[in-house]
């Protein structure tokens, strides 16, 4: 069982991330609550009922992914992107 502890520690520290820097609970929130913002300015959470179960899972798949700084700037720029598009 120690073994297998180890095993997943040395494998969950060497992942291809150890180059950069992991965001920060804040810079996570400054995007989440954006995120958000954006989602219900466009109608997205429907039912009503269902507002906060949604953003819960939201939150909980982002907060998963343990996303670096620059993994998060580069959701930013799509989002941005995203936003921004002409109506079809």
């Amino acid at each position: 069982m120690i073994s297998y502890e180890l095993f997943n520690l040395i494998k969950a520290n060497s992942n291809t991330t150890e180059n950069y820097e992991i965001a920060n609970k804040f810079e996570l929130s400054n995007f989440m609550n954006v995120l958000i913002k954006d989602l219900d300015s466009k109608s997205f959470f429907k039912p009503k009922e269902k507002k906060e179960s949604m953003i819960d899972n939201i939150y909980s798949i982002y907060n998963k992914m343990h996303l670096t700084k620059k993994e998060l700037r580069m959701l930013w720029g799509m989002h941005k992107k995203l936003k921004n598009l002409p109506k079809l």
